[in-house]
């Protein structure tokens, strides 16, 4: 009996059920279904799910030791609401802690920022298929700032820590140094930046706190979900700040449409002063490749994105089903 005739017919008019039951004696079986395909797509979608699961278990397809398909997926869906997430979001207008601070932010020297921070964000074709930040300037991550800039954000990040902690209502600190999003500055300029919907990928107990402190032109708010999955509009001013969960919270930065836009926001991470264990620096994908050019990423991501392909787009002669 060919793979490719009547072997095949047979599977295919049986439900998947039995042919799972049945018919799948070895994983040769299992592979001619996968290669020559069939018109049903419930039985295709069963079979990747099956492969996904096998893949999972195996423990393959990691990149520095973080499942690339679990990242590449996040990344996917990470725009769509998840209704078990409760919303934290605190808005803080005008924030007096802040307002003594804002000539030593605005003393800063960042232009060096592009050039030690790779220039991922400002590349729109790799930010639009990783759902992430774009803009003409690169953020600055803690692991990128000079010594100089490192010194300014610390002695600001410590302070606000003791004010926020009262807003909170626990006791939080600063991420530790070996952390690269301690403290970062967002550079949003021109037309065209944005950060489309998303959550923070982080440890749950952190909180974000960010402020804006340099503007110019017309900017875009922070726009988040509430608690009743309705869409908040925060416009912001200098010395304008949040702090929130980011896990938790359903949130982006609106397309601007000012070519003469300039919207500096310094941002720290906080976490609870008696655990900060939780949030040591670990290797993952993240970490590694938030200062990568796209070659670089593009070179490590190829082998994950050929086996994700492989599961999820090699069957062939599947249709979607009728949905009407």
């Amino acid at each position: 009996m060919s793979a490719t005739g009547s072997y095949v017919d047979d599977l295919t008019s049986q439900s998947f059920l039995e042919q799972l039951l049945t018919n799948r004696e070895t994983i040769g079986d299992w592979m001619l279904w996968f290669w020559h395909g069939s018109d049903s797509w419930q039985q295709s979608m069963f079979f990747r799910l099956f492969l996904l699961i096998l893949v999972e278990m195996l423990g393959v397809n990691r990149i520095w030791g973080e499942r690339a398909h679990r990242r590449c997926l996040h990344h996917i869906e990470k725009d769509t609401r998840n209704p078990v997430k409760v919303p934290f979001m605190k808005t803080l207008r005008n924030y007096e802690p802040l307002l003594k601070h804002l000539p030593a932010l605005r003393d800063l020297d960042l232009s060096y920022g592009d050039v030690v921070a790779g220039g991922g964000c400002q590349w729109r074709i790799m930010c639009t298929l990783a759902v992430a930040q774009y803009s003409p300037r690169a953020t600055i991550y803690y692991d990128a700032m000079d010594e100089t800039t490192r010194a300014t954000v610390d002695a600001i990040g410590l302070d606000l820590a003791k004010h926020l902690s009262k807003v909170i209502g626990e006791d939080i600190t600063l991420s530790p140094t070996s952390c690269s999003f301690r403290a970062c500055i967002l550079r949003y300029e021109g037309q065209r930046s944005e950060f489309p919907w998303h959550y923070d990928t982080e440890h749950p107990d952190c909180y974000r706190a960010l402020f804006l402190f340099e503007k110019e032109g017309r900017i875009a708010p922070i726009e988040y979900v509430d608690r009743k999955g309705k869409v908040q509009t925060y416009h912001l001013e200098v010395a304008d700040g949040w702090v929130f969960k980011g896990t938790r919270t359903l949130h982006r930065v609106p397309k601007t449409s000012d070519p003469n836009a300039k919207r500096y926001m310094l941002g720290f991470q906080f976490i609870n002063e008696k655990t900060p264990e939780k949030v040591q620096a670990h290797v993952s994908i993240c970490s590694m490749l938030r200062q990568a050019t796209p070659a670089h990423i593009f070179w490590e991501f190829s082998p994950p994105f050929f086996l994700c392909w492989l599961v999820l787009l090699a069957r062939r002669n599947c249709q979607m089903p009728d949905l009407i």
